[in-house]
């Protein structure tokens, strides 16, 4: 009677693995994807479904689509059966790209560049969130300055990732010649944690865990810059915090190219100091082998001026004054900054996207000259009704592959179209014939 369950029992256990082979493979030849506005929709034998459905194939699978990754050429799916227990699976699909730029939302998209794609160009990257806690990375790879269509480098999976919540930073962390990045991510009641995002040459692996708070640190009152600051080629992390009394703090978090040191002070403000008024950009701006920090400070009623903070490769010194626009002269919360050798003389100046009342911006070039930034140069001015500054996410690069960071991307809002991406450069003379050139 043993003999006969067991045989029975075996016999029934390879029934099953037939009927799972074969809907796999039923799977693997009649599942089809696309990426719609707000959604990923799946399509099972002419069938259709939406992301995180409960499919049935047949009577005993369950079939459930949870994330993406790969350039969507595979898709990451749960699969359950009756009375056993939920089992993992790749499945290969096809796939559809439906619209993308068109649909998508300019408030979602969060962009950065570098090389991340390889080359000798920058290419573009965007973190774009999507309902129901669902992110991914978008990669436009740079080729002699124009960018190629978006490919997906990653995607989070529904209810795993929240872009709003997440700040990017970029460098090649772990020292393997690729370009990574350090995500950092706010889970609210002062808690935050940086999450590594290795490159693989082809996407992004899974993000591991590089630092956790704990507790007692707002992601929100957090400004994340990367760049080797302590000279010891690893990219490390600098955080500008602000504190509830209005005074803000650098911390250094040293990277030993494994992980991320618990962080120190770097310099602390004697009064108010707000990082919401604060757009920093690293650079080595006096040419003295470490980096530094540019900062434009708004302080209302039309008044800004750029701070240089000095590295010395353990912290900053005190803060001088390169530029004031003097009173009335410049309003930096209208100003959308981006740093580049835009004159080719081995400095690094400051691009500035300026938002003018009734749709109207303009584009500006400070130069440096050590020790000061020139009033700035008027590159471009869209005139009226033609470029909503306000509704513009701006980028600097080299993608055109020549060696100099001389060109902006600009994502702009182009409302029942989607977003439109434009490309202004390369910059190197401050020619008024560099002209945006619309990419997508």
């Amino acid at each position: 009677m043993r003999l006969f369950k067991k045989a029975r029992l075996n016999a029934l256990l390879i029934i099953i693995i037939f009927i799972l082979i074969l809907s796999k493979q039923v799977m693997a030849a009649n599942v089809e994807i696309s990426v719609y506005d707000s959604a990923i929709n799946i399509s099972i034998n002419g069938q259709n479904y939406s992301s995180g459905d409960l499919i049935f194939i047949n009577s005993s699978d369950v079939l459930r689509f949870n994330s993406l990754f790969d350039g969507l050429k595979s898709i990451e799916a749960n699969v359950s059966y009756k009375d056993r227990n939920i089992s993992s699976d790749i499945i290969p699909i096809s796939f559809v790209e439906t619209g993308t730029l068109s649909n998508w939302s300019w408030q979602a998209l969060n962009p950065i560049a570098g090389d991340f794609i390889g080359g000798d160009e920058d290419d573009l990257l965007a973190l774009y969130s999507r309902a129901g806690n669902f992110s991914m990375i978008w990669g436009f790879e740079g080729n002699n300055n124009t960018l190629l269509e978006p490919i997906s480098l990653w995607a989070s999976g529904y209810g795993k990732w929240d872009g709003d919540k997440t700040k990017l930073t970029v460098g090649d962390f772990n020292d393997d010649g690729l370009s990574d990045i350090m995500a950092f991510y706010g889970y609210g009641d002062q808690h935050a944690k940086a999450w590594f995002f290795e490159n693989s040459g082809r996407g992004f692996k899974e993000p591991d865990i590089w630092w956790s708070s704990n507790e007692g640190w707002n992601e929100a009152a957090t400004k994340m810059i990367s760049g080797d600051f302590n000279n010891d080629g690893l990219i490390d992390l600098l955080a500008l915090y602000t504190f509830d009394d209005g005074k803000s703090t650098f911390w250094f978090f040293e990277n030993d190219g494994k992980r991320l040191g618990e962080p120190k002070k770097w310099w602390g403000s004697t009064s108010q100091w707000l990082g919401e008024k604060s757009q920093v950009l690293p650079g080595d701006f006096d040419l003295d082998g470490t980096l530094d920090l540019l900062i434009m400070y708004n302080y209302g009623d039309r008044r800004a001026r750029m701070w240089f903070f000095q590295g010395y490769g353990a912290g900053f010194y005190a803060p001088q004054v390169w530029w004031d626009s003097g009173n009335d002269g410049w309003n930096a919360g209208a100003t959308k900054i981006a740093a580049g050798d835009f004159n080719d003389d081995g400095l690094i100046d400051i691009f500035g996207l300026y938002t003018h009342a009734n749709k109207r911006s303009s584009a500006w070039i400070f130069v440096n000259s050590i020790g000061d930034y020139n009033n700035p140069i008027k590159l471009w001015d869209s005139g009226e009704g033609n470029w909503d500054g306000e509704r513009t996410k701006i980028v600097s690069g080299d993608f055109d592959g020549d060696g100099l960071v001389s060109s902006i991307v600009a994502i702009s809002d182009a409302q029942d179209k989607g977003v439109g991406v434009f490309l202004l450069g390369p910059i190197d003379d401050q020619s008024e014939t560099d002209l945006w050139v619309r990419q997508f």
